[in-house]
């Protein structure tokens, strides 16, 4: 076998194997938390079946936006090569509207810090979905137009927020002892 077909057989196989060993299966409108140790860049093939958003230096979030397949490429210090997610999104339909991406600044637009029991209320005017990234950490409840907040433990998580005019928000909760 010439050694130029050799090279792209085993590259097709380093591929596929990649694929097969890392899956992510989740439902539209459901997200998924990665931890992935020194990651530095991630991309998604089609942002309209999974967006991504980075919170901090090592976690990931992957939100099923619309039924269908993409890969994820998640670049970390050190490797040479990325590692590949096939992200498989299922269930009927998808969300009203595909979220736009979300700006991967890590700045966060509100950050609030809570004893156990305590919260704070804030107003959230055309507020179309709110996720949290710990629930055992920090609780929310919506009102009209308002997000009221909740420490649950010691801890500290993001509150991802999506409004309908399209713009997004990430918000930063620490809650102490």
């Amino acid at each position: 076998m010439p050694l130029h077909r050799l090279a792209l057989l085993l590259a097709v196989f380093t591929t596929s194997t990649a694929f097969a060993q890392q899956p992510l299966r989740l439902a539209v409108g459901a997200q998924k938390h990665l931890t992935i140790p020194g990651l530095q860049r991630v991309a998604v093939g089609d942002p309209t079946i999974a967006d991504i958003k980075t919170l901090g230096v090592s976690e990931l979030v992957v939100l099923g936006a619309s039924r269908g397949r993409t890969t994820l490429l998640v670049w970390t210090a050190g490797a040479t090569t990325p590692d590949r997610f096939e992200v498989t999104v299922t269930g009927p339909g998808s969300l009203t509207s595909a979220p736009t991406p979300i700006d991967t600044t890590p700045e966060p637009s509100f950050t609030a810090t809570l004893r156990p029991g305590e919260s704070t209320t804030r107003p959230t005017p055309n507020l179309k979905r709110v996720a949290i990234g710990d629930p055992n950490i920090a609780d929310f409840t919506t009102g009209t137009d308002t997000v009221t907040l909740l420490g649950v433990s010691a801890g500290q998580t993001t509150v991802l927020l999506w409004y309908a005019d399209g713009h997004r928000e990430q918000w930063l909760v620490t809650v102490v002892k």
